[in-house]
């Protein structure tokens, strides 16, 4: 009995100690601390090129929620895609640690949305993947905290808000499924008290309708069979879907979210400009051109030849805007270098604009983290640093 006894300590011991080598974050001062952990994450970087690192990085990066803080990871998410690019395309990453996070305090989503430090990495997973798994989780819950998403999503940098509301809207469709136009009744709520208050040129429920589409056409989460076929959508019957709506705000965010549908013909300039003269108001099509710019950034990544033949391509009026936009998605998805870098392949009379562009969304990308807006100027050109530092808060 006394053995038994003695080895039940010895077990009980070797599990705390586990623990406190998972957990005893204080053990390792900062960096040290977080390469000791990461070690397996990074390692993935050496499995063969395609599903095999994929799915090592789908299991390495979200374990990490065992010992490190959101922040902790996608500092860490970001210098490891500086190192393998193929990290970029990392959605389900993101996604998987919201789950391992929502999951641990399913009451704390609304504070992990509020405070998301993603910043667009893994093309927002993390942010999409916070309120639909607290939904999953606690159906009824969630339902008594929406009145909370303003305070959330409309505060913080821009990147931030922008990504927070489209993840509304996609919590919004998943109630109120199969009725989009529910969906978007619910944006109008949520967002009608801040009509003033623009998020990146567009109102807080128009950004949220987008996520409705978005998750209508394209479904955000994972665990949905992810098939534009959710509402027996194609590209040829997308338009018909999007005019159903009748408003026409509504129509015009539809018929641009349905890009995905049709992301074949939008390589070119010519179908950029097809795209955004279908069905879409005058006004609208100001925004689809905006869309489809910004997404030439990540779409082509580091294929700066290819973005700057569609931008060459485009009507004199909005040549500028597709360098700027194209610009600072590039900003976004791979930092403030590859904006800089896109911005060398700008025609001359462009050039400087392109690189003032990237200099701006200082303020949004930092606000007042002094530490942070050192970081993001170090790559701009020399000749424009100061400008950088001194940009205002957004």
């Amino acid at each position: 009995m006394r053995y038994t006894r003695i080895g039940a300590y010895i077990l009980i011991g070797g599990f705390f100690g586990i623990l406190l080598i998972l957990f005893g974050v204080n053990n390792f001062p900062g960096k040290s601390r977080v390469r000791n952990l990461t070690g397996q994450a990074v390692a993935c970087a050496d499995k063969p090129l395609g599903v095999e690192r994929k799915l090592c990085y789908e299991q390495e990066i979200p374990a990490l929620s065992l010992a490190l803080s959101p922040e902790e990871i996608f500092a860490f998410i970001r210098a490891q895609q500086k190192k393998d690019p193929t990290l970029l395309h990392c959605y389900l990453v993101g996604h998987k640690i919201a789950e391992m996070f929502v999951t641990h305090n399913p009451e704390n989503w609304v504070a992990l949305l509020r405070d998301d430090p993603s910043q667009g990495a893994c093309s927002n997973g993390y942010t999409y993947g916070i309120p639909i798994v607290a939904l999953r989780l606690n159906h009824s819950a969630v339902g008594m905290q929406l009145d909370q998403l303003d305070a959330a999503c409309l505060t913080g940098v821009l990147s931030k808000r922008v990504a927070c509301m489209k993840a509304v809207g996609s919590l919004y469709h998943h109630i109120a499924y199969p009725s989009v136009s529910k969906a978007m009744d619910m944006c109008d709520e949520t967002g009608a008290k801040e009509d003033d208050q623009e998020i990146d040129g567009v109102l807080p429920r128009e950004v949220c309708y987008e996520g409705v589409i978005h998750d209508a056409l394209m479904p955000l989460d994972p665990s949905v069979a992810a098939d534009p076929l959710l509402y027996g959508v194609t590209q040829k019957t997308s338009g018909a879907f999007c005019d159903a709506l009748v408003n026409q705000t509504r129509v015009d965010v539809c018929r641009i979210g349905r890009w995905q549908l049709h992301h074949e013909s939008l390589g070119t300039a010519q179908g950029i400009k097809d795209f955004c003269t279908d069905g879409i108001s005058a006004v609208g099509q100001q925004q689809c051109y905006v869309r489809m710019f910004r997404a030439l950034g990540w779409r082509f990544s580091e294929d700066y030849k290819r973005i700057a033949s569609i931008c060459d391509g485009v009507d004199d009026a909005l040549q500028r805007s597709c360098y700027q936009q194209a610009t600072k998605d590039a900003v976004r998805t791979r930092g403030v270098a590859a904006g800089v870098a896109l911005c060398t392949h700008t025609p001359t009379s462009l050039a400087v604009a392109c690189v003032e562009s990237v200099v701006a969304l200082a303020g949004a990308y930092t606000e007042k983290d002094t530490a942070a807006r050192d970081v993001f100027c170090q790559d701009v050109p020399t000749d424009f640093m100061k400008r950088c530092l001194a940009v205002e808060n957004k």
